[in-house]
């Protein structure tokens, strides 16, 4: 497979030789997925480092109580799954699309092979994979210490700012699933889109948000 298209993308790939980009070429297939189709489960073996050319997904697992929690959101130019390869082999949550999707499968051992002949991209992946970690905890720290209108307007943030960059969009997630990935109910995120929308911070019709105040906004993520 061609992955001259990804250079200019993401920072990593750049930092192959012709050699290695071409073995990671030809250890590698590209599939698409329709939304709420399962990459991976919990507890499978983890065989494939896996490159997001587009889309959206969530990783997310399951208590033993049955209650599911979104840990993050992956979207385009992200890698999903460094953890799991290099931990024990085994994946440790689940992967499931929210939006279409198209994807790349890296087999590991090619991959762990470029890893340890090419600092540079070494550097790279790792800076990545710590960015993302970074970005768990911050979500962590969010939900312990804000409260669920602080977490709603963050979220909404996340969306705006960082995955569809506008200041109106399509909410990806069904309110069952906005409440897990806040670590609240379906009825006080509910209550608290309709305070936040009373309060003409959002417009909100559908799924269809606006943001109406962003500063607004920021300051209570910011606050809690």
């Amino acid at each position: 497979m061609n992955c001259q298209e990804c250079l200019h993308k993401v920072c990593a790939i750049s930092r192959l030789r012709p050699d290695e980009l071409e073995r990671i070429g030809k250890n590698c297939s590209r599939v698409r997925y329709k939304a709420k189709e399962k990459v991976f489960k919990q507890g499978t073996p983890a065989s494939h480092l896996i490159y997001i050319k587009s889309g959206l997904l969530k990783s997310h697992f399951i208590e033993s109580n049955d209650k599911e929690i979104i840990i993050d959101l992956f979207y385009d130019n992200m890698f999903l799954g460094m953890h799991s390869i290099y931990t024990g082999g085994v994946h440790q949550y689940s992967a499931t699309v929210i939006q279409d999707a198209e994807l790349c499968f890296i087999e590991s051992s090619a991959f762990r092979d470029v890893v340890i002949n090419n600092g540079g991209f070494a550097a790279e992946m790792m800076a990545a994979t710590c960015s993302d970690s970074m970005h768990v905890f911050h979500r962590l720290r969010s939900m312990i210490r804000k409260q669920l209108p602080g977490r709603f307007a963050e979220a909404i943030l996340i969306f705006s700012d960082e995955i569809f960059m506008s200041d109106q969009f399509t909410l990806p997630l069904s309110r069952n699933e906005l409440a897990e990935f806040l670590g609240s109910t379906r009825e006080s995120v509910t209550r608290t889109m309709t305070e936040f929308r009373n309060d003409k911070i959002i417009e909100l019709n559908g799924k269809d948000v606006r943001i109406l105040t962003k500063e607004l906004l920021k300051t209570i993520s910011e606050l809690g």
